[in-house]
């Protein structure tokens, strides 16, 4: 599987996040807790799209905007 791309954007309260070419976005107050919503917010999406495969943050390219 190829890396997915999630672009993360500093917020007053923490980071917000979304991925490149899926339907999937999350939040977080810290990065630890972004990536683990991020992988839980694809996860469920595939899962939902009965695609039976899954994620890890192995599989995640975040890219911090400025």
């Amino acid at each position: 599987m190829d890396k997915i791309e999630v672009i993360v954007e500093q917020t007053s309260t923490g980071y917000s996040a979304y991925a490149k070419n899926y339907p999937a976005f999350t939040t977080g107050e810290s990065l630890s807790d972004l990536k683990s919503n991020m992988v839980e917010s694809i996860n469920l999406f595939l899962e939902m799209e009965g695609q039976g495969k899954s994620v890890s943050q192995h599989n995640l390219a975040f890219l911090i905007m400025d």
